[in-house]
């Protein structure tokens, strides 16, 4: 059987010039921080996130799979676990993201030993799956992630490009709330509605969690007041140094 994997975070740029830290176990990185990250700069380009942290989906996308599997839908990543229980006896994994996914710390089996950011090389190590072949946005070529030196990746191939056109047996989408902008949860149901699968099942009941800015008209907005906002405080940080 084999799987492929969909990480919404895999069709944006870069994070990391935005300087933004994540945590899927805080309700503040699902939705309440993104009302101060939209109007965050690039510390690099000085690009403002709302032009420039955008999705990048190519219209053709849903042609690299040529067969009609059903589509597993969640939030995170971490969830991916549950899809793998209920189908077993998975040959390879194919995994479109932005991150490698195969821990960035020294592995601790606990109640909570599998999330978001180690479940692919626990897929390898407890035998979930046979393999597991990422496939990195391109402008991650250049931009190597950090993971302990100490524990090689449970990678069997690493690509930057869209895997070739095939079957698959399951394909699994999640959101990644923590690391995606709620403006763009649209373009996301869209990707979603526009999968040309046999049935679709959502496994993650935080899908129904509506976020609070829903589209790109509340994140100017609420950008727009902001802005004013330091610009003011500005003043009168100005005037209290005249004075």
């Amino acid at each position: 059987m084999n799987i492929l994997s969909i990480d919404w975070d895999y069709f944006f740029p870069d994070s990391m010039p935005y300087d933004w830290g994540h945590n899927e176990n805080n309700f503040l990185y699902y939705d309440i921080i993104w009302q101060t990250r939209v109007s965050s700069i690039n510390i690099f380009t000085r690009e403002e996130c709302l032009e420039a942290f955008i999705p990048t989906i190519p219209n053709d996308f849903w042609n690299i799979v040529t067969n009609r599997p059903k589509l597993y839908v969640a939030d995170s990543h971490f969830r991916i676990w549950s899809m793998l229980d209920m189908i077993g006896n998975v040959k390879s994994i194919t995994n479109l993201d932005a991150h490698h996914d195969c821990g960035y710390r020294l592995p601790k089996i606990d109640d909570d030993f599998v999330d978001c950011g180690n479940w692919g090389r626990w897929a390898v190590l407890l035998g979930k799956t046979d393999e597991l072949n990422l496939h990195y946005p391109q402008w991650r070529q250049g931009e190597e992630e950090w993971s302990d030196e100490n524990q090689p990746l449970e990678l069997n191939n690493v690509s930057y490009e869209l895997p070739k056109p095939q079957d698959y047996d399951a394909i699994f989408v999640c959101r990644s709330s923590s690391w995606t902008p709620p403006w763009f949860d649209g373009l996301f149901e869209t990707l979603i509605d526009n999968a040309p699968f046999s049935s679709k099942e959502i496994i993650d009941n935080s899908l129904d969690i509506k976020r609070s800015i829903t589209n790109i008209e509340d994140a100017c907005s609420i950008k727009k007041s902001t802005d004013q906002m330091n610009k003011t405080f500005k003043k009168e940080i100005e005037s209290s140094y005249v004075n």
